[in-house]
């Protein structure tokens, strides 16, 4: 439950807490708030790249469902992948398409790509971010070239190509004047 033994003492002061029931102030059900390109005229191959993942992602999750629903659906073929988790805060899939070729798709915490993208990438997304904070923002990255698998390190990739932050944000009810009243 608590990961770092001095959060309990960092609760000292704290003087509110919020907290949100599903269904209260948030529904549960995610909407692509918007995809900050971090390359010039690259938003039409950003999202291709970003609903292909979407589509053959085997977790089929909110996040997914909702980039599908801007994005659309690419057809491909999937020859590895690393689904999300907790641990990772990121997936990654290795796929062939018509219309992409082959390429290594990440998508994920910035926290966790962050060290395997140029500073560059890393100062331009870090600046997209301060804008973004009220949002859930994950980064998608690509590698253009298949490696042999992704099931290895991360460390032993080369350098990601920082594509987009993508911005995310749970829908509010219809009547938020009534959810306020719980």
């Amino acid at each position: 439950l608590i990961q770092k033994l001095n959060a309990i003492e960092s609760f000292a002061h704290v003087t509110t807490i919020c907290m949100d029931k599903t269904g209260t102030l948030t529904q549960n059900k995610l909407a692509l708030h918007q995809i900050i390109p971090l390359q010039e005229n690259k938003t039409e191959e950003v999202k291709k790249i970003l609903g292909t993942w979407a589509h053959l992602a085997s977790d089929q999750n909110p996040t997914s469902i909702a980039i599908k629903k801007e994005c659309g659906s690419y057809e491909g073929k999937v020859t590895d992948e690393i689904p999300f988790n907790s641990k990772n805060k990121y997936s990654a899939l290795s796929v062939a398409t018509e219309e992409l070729g082959e390429q290594n798709i990440f998508f994920g915490a910035f926290e966790k790509l962050n060290p395997y993208l140029s500073k560059k990438a890393q100062e331009a997304i870090a600046k997209s971010l301060q804008t973004q904070t009220q949002y859930r923002n994950l980064i998608l990255a690509r590698l253009p070239k298949i490696q042999t698998s992704l099931r290895t390190d991360l460390k032993s990739y080369s350098q990601l190509e920082a594509l987009a932050v993508v911005s995310l944000v749970d829908e509010m009810p219809a009547d938020p004047v009534l959810a306020k009243n719980y």
